[in-house]
């Protein structure tokens, strides 16, 4: 089964100009709905579409109309009381498909927090609320996908202090977050507790070299995400460092992904560069969501690395050509369209 975990969900609002944005000006807007957001729940939203056995894990409360609006997609859920309402986030897209994202930071109290680490735990135990994945029971093990912000008052660590449980009861991991709650990940990554796969791009792999020590002078976001040979050599300086990680899927904008995989018998890590096939952007929010989907569907279904980077950055572009975080559909995403090379 697959469980992703959504501890900062969103209420997302899109809004479409039919100009570029003026700041200090008053423009119409054409609204969209409101849609269930939250990194977790976006991976999630695409994991169903493609038929994979998954439930997401969310911190709302009963009567929070974000509990309605993940429900509308189908997605199968499991909550957890947050004590608070869920953010809500704008997002902006101009005519040439610039998005603009507006984010509230989402708070909670640490009970909150404690509690919803129960609720996965007992999810893995086959306990309290486990009956939503019962039917996912004889499927691969378990992966859990932590991924997205952490509101104000989980403390940093939150993700990173649940490894250890996690990986003690036989669970991989996926992790796709930035900032300190990355570092701190990044710092739990041992040989006890290692991950399946993270998911950054450039900016979040560059900060997060500098904020752990591995590398202080690390080279910009912008500079790894324009430059494969700089990302693979950036990738493997942090495999090395943190044996537990298994594969980065390095995400590198419009030019479409890098995949690295621990080294293998000769202490070397394995790379593809993945270029996308054209795509007119209507929205990029959600695009690295759903890349991490494809990863995840590919990986469930047995295939090598190639496709499964194939796969992640065909659902990433079918994402982007999508409005508001629509999570594409298997239709919609086509690998074979993909140019994946060896590096």
């Amino acid at each position: 089964m697959i469980i992703t975990v959504t501890a900062n969900p969103s209420i997302d609002r899109a809004l479409r100009l039919d100009s570029a944005l003026l700041r200090g000006e008053v423009q119409p807007v054409h609204p969209g709905a409101d849609e269930a957001g939250g990194k977790g729940a976006n991976v999630a939203k695409a994991l169903v579409a493609a038929a994979v056995p998954t439930v997401a894990v969310i911190l709302a409360d009963d009567t929070d109309p974000y509990r309605a609006l993940l429900r509308t997609t189908g997605t199968p859920i499991v909550a957890s009381p947050a004590g608070a309402p869920v953010r809500v986030n704008l997002t902006i897209t101009e005519p040439d498909g610039t998005t603009t994202k507006l984010n509230a930071p989402g708070q909670v109290a640490p009970s909150a927090m404690d509690a919803l680490r129960r609720t996965i735990l007992d999810l893995l135990d086959g306990g309290p609320g486990s009956s939503a994945t019962a039917s996912q029971q004889a499927s691969a093990g378990p992966l859990v996908v932590l991924s997205g912000s952490l509101p104000v008052g989980a403390g940093d660590d939150w993700y990173a202090t649940l490894l250890p449980d996690l990986a003690g009861r036989g669970a991989r991991i996926a992790v796709d977050t930035s900032g300190a709650p990355l570092a701190a990940v990044l710092n739990a990554a041992t040989s006890d507790v290692r991950l399946a796969v993270i998911k950054p791009n450039g900016d979040e792999l560059s900060d997060a070299m500098i904020a752990t020590g591995i590398d202080p002078h690390c080279a910009t976001g912008a500079e790894i995400e324009a430059d494969p040979a700089l990302a693979r050599r950036t990738v493997a300086t942090l495999m090395a460092a943190r044996p537990g990680i298994e594969a980065v899927l390095l995400t590198l904008g419009a030019r479409g992904a890098l995949l690295v995989t621990a080294p293998g018998a000769d202490g070397i890590p394995s790379a593809w560069l993945a270029s996308p096939p054209p795509t007119v952007v209507a929205s990029t929010v959600g695009a690295g969501d759903s890349s991490l989907a494809g990863w995840i569907i590919a990986e469930r279904g047995g295939a090598d690395h190639a496709t499964r980077l194939a796969t992640a950055v065909a659902y990433g572009s079918a994402a982007a050509a999508l409005p508001g975080s629509t999570p594409p559909t298997p239709d919609l995403a086509d690998p074979a369209r993909v140019s994946v090379t060896q590096l």
